[in-house]
């Protein structure tokens, strides 16, 4: 186009403001008065699709194809069948990964409650994500070690109680993980009595509640 030139467009003699475009449309294109005409010409496509049907992941629904929609129709995807008490989640250990179903462990469900019938002189160890230990002896204890869980959260809790009497009761981190102070025991833990804890993890110690 050159300065000075006027050019005017027309669509199926409307004017361009009259878009959009109908696939029947002819376009004129007025350039210093003389009109330039282009046949109508059809911008649209068709198809056709004869067969559609649906295959799951194999994990959440079934790869096995379902019954094809040939004209109109819905597709429904199929579950597949799980075995029981398991879940949809990620790897229970090591990095990030396509989820599964499988059993839960300790680790998914924080704040568990652990029943123990200790001997005296044992130890009894908490494990990852644990929140308590309900210690039912069957007597008087003389002693007892705990272990509590590594700290992994900000503000973890974890708790202790006891049915019977222990005399020298003592806890203790889990590998690097410290307890603050004497929190840690020997102490009594009097029998229908408790302590528990809370976890820094700045510097993975766990602070005395009560």
């Amino acid at each position: 186009m050159a300065d000075g030139e006027i050019y005017t467009v027309f669509v199926d003699s409307r004017p361009v403001l009259s878009l959009p475009m109908q696939p029947t449309d002819e376009l004129a294109i007025v350039r210093n008065g003389v009109t330039f005409k282009v046949p109508p010409t059809s911008f649209s496509g068709a198809g056709t699709v004869t067969s559609i049907s649906f295959a799951g992941d194999g994990t959440v629904f079934s790869n096995i194809p379902g019954a094809p929609v040939t004209t109109t129709g819905t597709l429904f995807p199929v579950l597949n069948t799980q075995l029981a008490n398991t879940v949809l989640a990620g790897p229970a250990t090591g990095g990030a990964a396509l989820p599964t179903f499988r059993l839960m462990t300790p680790v998914d469900v924080s704040g568990f409650v652990t029943y123990v019938v200790p001997a005296t002189g044992s130890t009894i160890t908490a494990s990852a994500g644990q929140g308590a230990f309900r210690i039912n002896p069957a007597g008087a204890l003389a002693v007892l070690h705990m272990v509590l869980p590594p700290i992994v959260s900000e503000g973890q809790i974890f708790e202790v109680s006891t049915t019977q009497d222990i005399t020298a009761f003592d806890a203790a981190g889990a590998g690097t993980d410290s307890v603050v102070g004497t929190s840690g025991g020997p102490f009594v833990l009097a029998a229908n009595g408790g302590s528990s804890w809370q976890a820094r993890l700045s510097n993975t110690s766990w602070y005395p509640r009560y």
